[in-house]
């Protein structure tokens, strides 16, 4: 009776053992498929960081070429103001030729 109780347990035990091996292969393949999938996720947002990364660098590229145009407008807006204001001085200098001053008074020679 011991015996035939005994080969019950080891037999109760020997499926439970199988049952527990089963449960983590389940565990197991799960895991894996989800490593997986986060492997493909990491990987689609790398790729989708670069590309905009990609689409960024660009962006300040024309960003920058952008402002160097307007830098180099802006200065030929100020020369050509310059010339402008050099122009109209000449201008002015030709039509309003300068007096010469006379003495301030005769006040302080002596007599």
């Amino acid at each position: 009776m011991k015996i035939q109780a005994l080969k019950q347990v080891v037999e109760t035990e020997k499926h439970m053992k199988e049952e527990l091996e089963r449960e983590n292969e389940k565990r197991m393949a799960t895991l894996t498929q989800a490593s997986k999938d986060q492997a493909k996720s990491n990987n689609a947002l790398e790729k989708d960081n670069m590309e905009l990364r990609d689409e960024l660098n660009k962006a300040i590229e024309r960003l920058t070429a952008h402002n160097q145009q307007l830098m180099k407008e802006k200065n030929d807006l100020e020369l050509q103001l310059q010339e402008q204001v050099m122009k109209e001085a000449f201008k002015s200098a030709k039509s309003d030729p300068v007096i010469p001053s006379r003495p301030v008074s005769n006040h302080y020679r002596s007599e």
